[in-house]
């Protein structure tokens, strides 16, 4: 049966035999008194196993904490393999203590660390101390208390024990003082030097300090704000250049500082944030596509924008396209080119450009640029639809009216929107002088080919006001329509006499032959005109020279004649009314017709008498002659 003996807060225990066990109170943790026991000399298995039991209140071994170094056969054991770990403010830290191997090798050692300022109470208590950290202290032989505070002395007890031969009295615990001390810690932050895309330069501005020093490691801890993940990398100067960053990202820099001995690396100082500046964009757009073609619009996409392309988070996109229009009518002349660039919303990959010429080429590309750089796509060439044409421009349609009829021309519309297919002409009369017209009459429709822009009217009234519209086709339909009022020339009445009438009568003043009305043309006939020419040897070369005029268009009565030497006059203007039916008239009777005296003719004389019909419309007098001997 095992013996159990309680001093100092310590608990042994012998075995029997040739069985020699060690045992140790190893720490206090939680209300837990944690024993470390060694395996006897020659054992094969494990070198030891940490136990635990709950720590009785008036246990005085629950007022100490303890670290034992145990070495068995020349193996290393450590003191605290299962203790668990535990973090302190200001991560105090103890001297280490170095012992001497121990003889004989099973020999242990216990080490005690009691505050000077903590006496044992009045009831015999030692006050507990507060929990025990560890950070794996090598062989066993230095480890950190949170109890005690920065430069606060203590009693350190190394207590050395091996064999006791029965009766022998065991050895007595010795007293040493340590000197606690507080890893450093910057007081300012680093500081910036320089930025760029993807590093920062800083100056670990590690002058003050608070802690103990000397430093003898410096390193630079930085994380992005937004990210858990952070990174440590050691210093060898007093600035350092932190590579592989993100553009445009902030990011928290702090550094540490280490002192000699185990523990000694303080907290981290103050944060440094800074930004990353922006990188020029890592390429251009791509996949600029049309989602809709319409005649006046188009409907584009493209891939969607991300941080890994636009490198930056201030940024602009721009949709610039460009596309000829001609400048001078019937897609003659010379072209003009359009050019705008549209600003685009942030995180969109869609636009629709709007007010574009339908059927017409337009060039267009994108533009990414934030502060640091642009980048620009290919240029994409779409095309727009075909629309309706636009109308045919009014003062490009020419014309010649005649007597019955009329030539048309026209020039292609400005804005063909497409293929023009034909032309369709239409017109109708509205309006007539001639009392024997019907208006309005009947619209007919004529279509041209595409490459037809004229057409000559034929069949038409004299006198007449024609409405005539022009518009094209394309594809889509048929464009607006241009309108123009175009009449045509009044003819001069018509006569119905077969042949050169005789006359019915003479005397040797006078000649009386018959008159009949004229058939109006285009226009009613404003008045009746009896024109006398005298034919003697001197008249002969006059005679013929007034065979070839039609008429007689400026009335001369009988004394201008004689004043200007004249071969003819007027000797009477009748009205229409007053000849109604074929009626005979005798010229010479020595009366007056409108103002024209009709004079009695010479006997001696010979005469060619003419008769002809006027007819006035909008300042045009066309006239028919007819002839009598």
């Amino acid at each position: 049966m095992a013996k159990r003996e309680r001093k100092g807060g310590l608990e042994n225990e012998t075995a029997k035999g040739k069985e020699k066990a060690l045992a140790s109170v190893v720490g206090v943790e939680e209300g837990y008194v944690m024993t470390w026991k060694s395996q006897p000399v020659g054992h094969a298995g494990p070198r030891g196993a940490l136990s635990s039991r709950k720590a009785s209140e008036s246990s005085q071994a629950a007022s100490y904490l303890a670290l034992v170094g145990a070495r068995t056969q020349g193996m290393n054991l450590s003191p605290t393999p299962a203790c668990k770990q535990t973090k302190y403010r200001g991560k105090d830290e103890l001297q280490k203590l170095k012992v001497a191997p121990p003889t004989p090798p099973w020999a242990h050692f216990f080490f005690l660390c009691v505050p000077t300022e903590r006496k044992q109470r009045g009831d015999g208590h030692v006050a507990p101390l507060s929990r025990l950290s560890h950070k794996r202290p090598p062989n066993g032989r230095s480890f950190r208390s949170g109890g005690l505070r920065e430069g606060e002395p203590g009693l350190f007890t190394r207590w050395q024990s091996g064999p006791v031969p029965p009766g022998a009295a065991r050895p007595v615990p010795t007293l040493e003082t340590l000197i606690v001390r507080v890893p450093p810690t910057p007081i300012a932050p680093p500081q910036l030097l320089r930025s760029g895309p993807t590093y920062l330069i800083i100056q670990l501005n590690t002058n003050s300090i608070v802690g103990d020093g000397p430093v003898i490691r410096r390193e630079i801890q930085y994380r992005a704000s937004q990210s858990t993940w952070m990174e440590t990398h050691g210093v060898g100067s007093l600035t350092y250049k932190i590579w592989h960053l993100e553009p445009d990202t902030e990011y928290r820099i702090s550094v540490l500082l280490t002192r000699p001995g185990e523990g000694g690396t303080g907290a981290p100082g103050p944060p440094l944030t800074s930004r990353t500046k922006c990188a020029e964009p890592m390429r251009a757009l791509r996949g600029l596509t049309a989602a809709e073609i319409q005649p006046r619009q188009l409907a584009l996409q493209w891939e969607p924008l991300g941080y890994n392309l636009t490198r930056c988070h201030t940024y602009t996109l721009s949709l610039c396209y460009r596309y000829s229009m001609p400048t001078g009518g019937g897609g003659g002349g010379n072209n003009a080119t359009v050019r705008e660039c549209l600003s685009v919303e942030r995180n969109t990959s869609r636009f629709t450009l709007r007010d574009l010429p339908p059927f017409r080429s337009v060039h267009i590309r994108l533009a990414l640029a934030n502060p640091e750089g642009k980048r620009e796509s290919r240029e994409v060439t779409f095309q727009t639809e075909e629309d309706i044409p636009g109308g045919i421009a009014s003062e490009s349609l020419t014309f010649t009216p005649l007597d019955d009829m009329i030539f048309l021309k026209w020039e292609e519309p400005v804005e063909p929107n497409g293929l023009i297919t034909q032309y369709e002409i239409s017109y109708q009369s509205i309006e007539s002088s001639d009392p024997g017209i019907n208006v309005p009459g009947p619209r007919r429709t004529v279509s041209k080919l595409r490459n037809e822009t004229y057409h000559m009217f034929s069949g038409l009234h004299p006198g007449t006001t024609y409405l005539v519209s022009v518009r094209a086709r394309t594809a889509k339909g048929f464009g607006q329509t241009a309108l123009t009022e175009i009449t045509t020339n009044i003819s001069a009445p018509v006569f119905d006499y077969e042949d050169i009438p005789s006359p019915l009568s003479e005397s040797e003043s006078t000649i009386t032959v018959l008159l009949r009305p004229a058939l109006a043309r285009g226009a009613p006939v404003s008045a009746y005109q009896v024109v006398v020419v005298e034919e003697d040897g001197s008249r002969q070369v006059r005679r013929r020279e007034l065979g070839g005029v039609d008429c007689f268009p400026t009335p001369t009565s009988h004394s201008e004649a004689q004043a200007k030497g004249a071969p003819h006059y007027f000797t009477a203007e009748l009205a229409p009314s007053s000849l109604p039916e074929a009626t005979p008239f005798t010229v010479g009777d020595n009366h007056t017709y409108n103002g024209f005296w009709n004079s009695p003719l010479d006997p001696t004389k010979n005469y060619l008498i003419f008769f002809q019909a006027t007819s006035n419309f909008r300042g045009v007098r066309p006239g028919f002659l007819f002839q009598t001997r």
